[in-house]
């Protein structure tokens, strides 16, 4: 699929589309306005080998883990054992001064649900 200048791969998910392109990475998640993206899945992943994962308490009897890509970039798995689907998007954590404003933002343009998570 081409996407502006780059070619990028897509990868699908109920209610989310992740765009992929082969390039150097350019500082990844730390410091920057997206801290991490998180997602829903129906089993999670257990601990590895790796040790870029960290695997959290259980929250209301589901496993949370942090994932730690090469790149930099974190990803947040909440394990959901209620989901429809394998996978799919649960939120993403913006690090912004402007919080309430893109939160209002946000929940009127993407009629999305505005308010805590896991309790």
């Amino acid at each position: 699929m081409s996407v502006g200048e780059s070619i990028a791969q897509l990868v699908s998910f109920p209610n989310l589309l992740v765009f992929l392109t082969a390039r150097p990475p350019t500082g990844g998640t730390r410091r920057s306005i997206v801290n991490h993206v998180g997602l829903n899945y129906r089993h999670s992943p257990r601990r590895g080998p790796s040790n870029r994962h960290r695997i959290g308490p259980q929250v209301e009897g589901n496993i949370i883990a942090f994932v730690l890509g090469s790149d930099g970039v974190k990803v947040e798995l909440i394990e959901n054992k209620t989901n429809a689907n394998e996978i799919q998007l649960h939120h993403i954590y913006w690090a912004a001064t402007e919080g309430e404003e893109m939160r209002a933002w946000y929940t009127e343009h993407f009629s999305r649900i505005s308010g805590t998570r896991i309790g």
